[in-house]
């Protein structure tokens, strides 16, 4: 639009649907099923049973507690949803997904950047 535009982030997107709804701000949160680390919505990518993420847990030392109203019969197969770190524990292809992406990240902090987008070659030896 004007020289000065800048694309609005999903987070700003949303607050801008969302104002003057009667949707509440908490409603925007999520927890991942797996982790329980609360996220924005469109950041659960990953949607399964909750069968595969109580088994997943169970496996690895950390079941939910036998009265999770989840595990009853009636609930156990409801799609419940995982942040993108937790989808590769069920997603055969999220190499794929990774790969697909690859290049479309920004982020600010140097320390966090873990692809490369200056077209130059990555320095570390994938050897070791």
């Amino acid at each position: 639009e004007g020289l000065g535009h800048q694309e609005m982030t999903n987070e700003e997107k949303e607050k801008k649907m969302l104002k003057g709804s009667s949707v509440l701000a908490s409603k925007m949160h999520q927890c991942c099923a797996l982790c329980e680390r609360e996220y924005f919505s469109w950041n659960l990518p990953g949607i399964v049973p909750f069968k595969a993420v109580a088994e997943f847990r169970r496996k690895n030392g950390a079941p939910f507690p036998p009265t999770d109203r989840r595990l009853n019969r009636s609930r156990v197969y409801e799609a419940v949803k995982l942040c993108l770190f937790c989808t590769q524990f069920f997603d055969a292809d999220f190499s794929d997904y990774v790969e697909y992406h690859l290049g479309s990240t920004k982020i600010a902090d140097p320390a966090l950047e873990v692809e490369d987008t200056t077209g130059r070659k990555n320095e570390l030896d994938p050897k070791v």
